[in-house]
């Protein structure tokens, strides 16, 4: 309101007052210029700058603001002017509805490599077999399609799904083999079907899983050998579709094999001479140590050759040494010589570790303890 409070050289005047007029000065408005911001989530606050625009220079000028939602993760936010501050803040207004914005936050996807989900082939062992990711991102949450838990033979093929807050979700595919299993046979798991001794010539022992879970046979074509070996196995599993074959070898201890000799001495009257080729035969098996055949006279004298002996009483005396495979053994059997024998024959049956000789009726015969028995008759 504009007053005149005294006027100079009023006499010569005349004042003429009129109604008082008032005057009033509008606040200036305020533009304000919200900035942007980085749009994918960072895990930090999203604060954009905001710059205030036709204030007069040297007036001090302030603001609040507020931020409605979250400015931190994934979604919407607004930030709005909500008051002026400053000193000179009651000079200026500004349109509350065009100073305000709202902002996204985006997800963003989760580091490469931080989630691994890779093909794994294990063995049936009739229980579960887990499958799952090896590797997940920090805090992630896995889950799977159809499952994770698998126990039959076959391929399975599983789908991963992998979330986490203000991140993508990832969708990884890996392939579950399971194989037939195996029992791990090993020696101590294979026994012999008796507890018998082992001796060389025997037939190859039966073999058992003291378990029960399948038969063990012994591989290929194999015999017994004198000594503590090793002997190959195969063992087949009653439960043919879920467990494999398998191998191993086991230790077995053999002895030397028994052998048995037996005579049969009925001697009777033969007329003639010696054959000179039957009595070098004689000495061949004495000196190749083998075979011993001596023959003792009542009076206790020793001979070697037969045709050294008289007619009377003997006792014949068979000693085999054995061998690398044989135990040695001895038979002893009386006689009566009467006359002088006529011819002596020498048999050596090869592999069946057999000797036959007769001698005008006597017949001995050197066997391996299992019942091969000599029984040829090869006349006089």
């Amino acid at each position: 309101t504009l007053s005149i409070e005294s006027v100079s050289k009023a006499d010569n005047y005349l004042l003429k007052l009129y109604r008082p007029t008032d005057y009033v000065i509008s606040p200036r408005i305020i533009s304000f210029s919200i900035g942007s911001i980085n749009a994918n989530y960072d895990g930090t606050e999203k604060k954009p700058e905001i710059l205030a625009t036709n204030v007069i220079s040297g007036d001090e000028i302030g603001f609040n603001t507020t931020y409605y939602g979250d400015n931190i993760n994934v979604g919407y936010f607004t930030v709005r002017i909500e008051m002026l501050t400053g000193p000179d803040q009651h000079n200026y207004i500004f349109d509350a509805q065009l100073s305000r914005k709202t902002f996204l936050i985006n997800k963003i996807e989760m580091p490469k490599d931080s989630n691994v989900f890779i093909d794994r082939t294990v063995y049936y062992n009739n229980d579960y077999h887990v499958f799952e990711v090896s590797r997940k991102f920090e805090g992630a949450v896995d889950t799977y399609s159809p499952t994770t838990t698998f126990k039959e033979i076959g391929v399975y093929e599983i789908t991963a799904t992998l979330k986490k807050a203000n991140y993508i979700d990832v969708s990884l595919t890996a392939k579950l083999t399971i194989l037939p299993g195996k029992h791990n046979i090993n020696e101590s798991d294979i026994i012999l079907s008796s507890s018998e001794t082992l001796f060389y010539g025997d037939s190859m022992p039966v073999l058992l899983d003291y378990l029960g879970r399948g038969t063990v046979k012994f591989e290929g074509s194999q015999s017994l050998r004198v000594g503590d070996n090793s002997y190959a196995w195969e063992f087949f599993p009653i439960d043919d579709v879920h467990y494999q074959t398998e191998k191993g070898n086991i230790s077995l201890s053999v002895k030397k094999g028994k052998t048995e000799i037996t005579a049969n001495a009925p001697i009777g009257k033969n007329e003639g001479s010696i054959d000179p080729n039957v009595l070098s035969g004689i000495r061949m098996v004495e000196t190749s140590g083998s075979i011993i055949i001596v023959f003792i006279s009542s009076n206790g004298k020793t001979y070697t050759n037969l045709h050294e002996l008289k007619p009377g009483n003997y006792t014949m005396k068979v000693s085999y040494i054995g061998n690398e495979s044989y135990e040695g053994s001895e038979f002893e059997t009386p006689f009566t010589l009467e006359g002088e024998p006529s011819y002596l024959w020498l048999i050596i049956l090869g592999s069946a570790i057999g000797v036959l000789i007769i001698v005008s009726g006597v017949i001995i015969s050197l066997k391996h303890k299992t019942k091969a028995k000599i029984q040829e008759d090869f006349g006089n």
